[in-house]
């Protein structure tokens, strides 16, 4: 309760998790522990009921929640795929959470948010126009069924962000730059996730 009262409060005055960790004198991990409710007596409870002008008993016993039922959080994961030569796996935490209204996700994806949508980010080159290095990737690691199109996979504890093409006797890893040579996809491959969009909104 105490964590989603916050996170709404912080969502309705435009705040990031960084920029309201910064304000109430604690690091991002905190509040973001605090924000899924994995924290039950936040010791800085008080500087944040003050910060946003309430009281600490409004935080603990009111639901806020239903009010911003209209955004969707994303969690931005601490690894990096990459759409060049491939990148060791990175410790796969939730360094922060973005927002954005339901209705415009809608409008922008045309589908709905789901929990098993999550952010990273991409290393390289060989994805580019569709998208670049250092671009935030929005992926859906519930859909990894095997298929045309574009995918974060894993090959012997290495990330690969590339268009895969099912052939009859195999599938090819595509690179939407020219510069770099397609190849067929090892058969230890783990497909880790679906990729949906670049978070610029960028087309696939």
């Amino acid at each position: 309760m105490i964590g989603n009262n916050i996170k709404t409060l912080r969502l309705e005055a435009g705040l990031s998790q960084d920029e309201l960790a910064l304000q109430v004198g604690i690091s991002q991990p905190s509040l973001n522990k605090i924000e899924k409710n994995e924290t039950k007596n936040p010791r800085k409870l008080s500087a944040i009921a003050k910060f946003f002008s309430v009281t600490e008993e409004f935080l603990r016993f009111n639901n806020l929640e239903i009010k911003n039922n209209r955004v969707f959080n994303f969690d931005l994961l601490d690894i990096q795929a990459s759409a060049g030569t491939g990148v060791a796996l990175l410790d796969e935490s939730v360094v922060q959470s973005i927002s954005i209204d339901k209705d415009k996700f809608q409008e922008l994806f045309k589908c709905a948010p789901t929990d098993s949508m999550k952010i990273i980010n991409i290393k390289g080159d060989s994805m580019t126009p569709t998208f670049k290095d250092n671009d935030f990737i929005l992926v859906d690691i519930a859909n990894i069924t095997l298929s045309d199109g574009v995918f974060v996979f894993r090959v012997n504890d290495e990330l690969y962000v590339k268009r895969l093409q099912r052939l009859p006797n195999k599938v090819v890893a595509l690179s939407d730059n020219s510069n770099y040579i397609p190849f067929d996809l090892p058969e230890n491959t783990e497909i880790v996730a679906r990729v949906v969009c670049a978070w610029q909104f960028n087309s696939l």
